[in-house]
This record gives structure tokens, sequence and C-alpha cells, in this order.
């Protein structure tokens, strides 16, 4: 569902930017700063959802745990997959600046409306493609080890970056081409996301496993 979520809202805002544009505007970020007011909306409807329809399950307190000791009894396999966790995410970077860097390569070419709305649709693509591996990619995962193909997928993001860094290099402005380095974009996300809380369940006892998550965020936030 997230997922698709993803799918549908660029789609909407690649439309709400292609009407806006035919209004009357002072300059020309008028377009864009309307389409981010109307992102408001789904945000406060997702804190009001959360507020008013999700309930939290109930369970029993673990008194005995304690923060740093936990962390001090975590398996070293596990503080070694941290690590390298960590060194991926110190390369890694938000998607949203393939989207801006699409829209710079394409400018020139078909004009800065049009080719943000091209950049956009390069994300949903790029998310299409996520929706469309994650269960293929769960299942390989099943059959052959998370671990093994979260490598595939940490492979795949440096061919992201460097796709990205031979776009800019080359001055790239083909579609297509764009569309390529869109496409590894979603497969090694849908393996990230998917894989790399697997492996945490895999090497980290059930009842520190929320502390391991925690681990896992952490890291992710501090390379990040």
């Amino acid at each position: 569902m997230y997922t698709i979520g993803a799918v549908v809202g660029p789609l909407l805002g690649v439309t709400l930017l292609g009407w806006a544009q035919d209004l009357h505007w002072a300059d020309a970020a008028g377009p864009f700063r309307l389409v981010l007011w109307l992102s408001v909306i789904q945000g406060v409807l997702a804190v009001i959802a959360f507020l008013t329809l999700v309930q939290d399950p109930a369970h029993s307190p673990n008194p005995g745990l304690r923060l740093f000791n936990t962390l001090r009894g975590l398996p070293s396999r596990f503080k070694k997959y941290l690590a390298a966790v960590g060194v991926f995410g110190l390369g890694d970077f938000s998607h949203s600046l393939l989207i801006l860097a699409a829209t710079q390569l394409l400018t020139a070419r078909l004009g800065i409306v049009h080719a943000a709305q091209v950049a956009g649709l390069l994300y949903v693509w790029r998310n299409v493609v996520q929706l469309l591996a994650s269960y293929p990619v769960r299942a390989r995962a099943d059959r052959i080890g998370s671990l093994q193909v979260l490598v595939i997928g940490y492979a795949l993001g440096a061919l992201t970056a460097l796709g990205a860094v031979a776009a800019f290099w080359w001055q790239v402005d083909s579609i297509p081409v764009l569309a390529l380095v869109f496409l590894a974009a979603g497969l090694y996300m849908t393996v990230q996301e998917a894989l790399e809380s697997t492996v945490t369940a895999d090497m980290v006892a059930q009842d520190k496993l929320a502390t391991g998550y925690g681990a896992l965020g952490t890291v992710n936030g501090i390379a990040s």
C-alpha cells in the first residue's frame, strides 16, 4: 500500500503541475509552490488516520531490558552488519535528487515545467518498478537467503549512483537512458527496504528485536 501511494502521489503531482502552469503566476516557482501546498493535505490526513484509526496492540512490558546493556549484548555478527549498512548509507542519497537531476538535464530541451513533469513521471516509473519487484525480491530472498539478495541490492545502489554521475558527466538528455537509472534505483530500493530489516530479524533474538531495529534505524539515520 505504501508503494501504491508512492505511484499515485507523483502521478497526481504531475497532473496538478500541468494544470497549475496554465494559471497566472508572478514567477515560475508558482506552480511548484501550489503543488507543495496541496501535498500538505495528505500529510494532515495521515496524522488524523493514525490518531483515530490505528490501535497499538497490547503487549507485556520487559522491565529487564536496559538500553546500553542490550546494545552491548547484540550479536557481534549483527554489529558487523550494521557497520556495512552504515558504509552503504554514507554513499546513499535521497531519490528526490534523481528527480532534480533529471529536471536539470532535460530543461534545456523541454523547458523547466515540462522537464519537471517528465522527471516526475520517471519517479513514478521508479516506484512502479519497486511495486512490481517487491514480491519477486522477497520470494527470491526466501529461496537463496536475505543477506545474499541484499548484497545484490547494494551493488545496484552503487550502479544507480554511477549512472547519475555518468548522466551529468555527458549531459545526457535522453529519457530512455534516464529511465534505466531510475529502473536501477527502483530495484535497489525494493531490496533495501524489504531486506535490511529481514536480515536484522535473522540475526537478533526475538526478545531484542525492537532494539535491533532501533539500532538499524539509528545507523541509517546517522549515515544519511
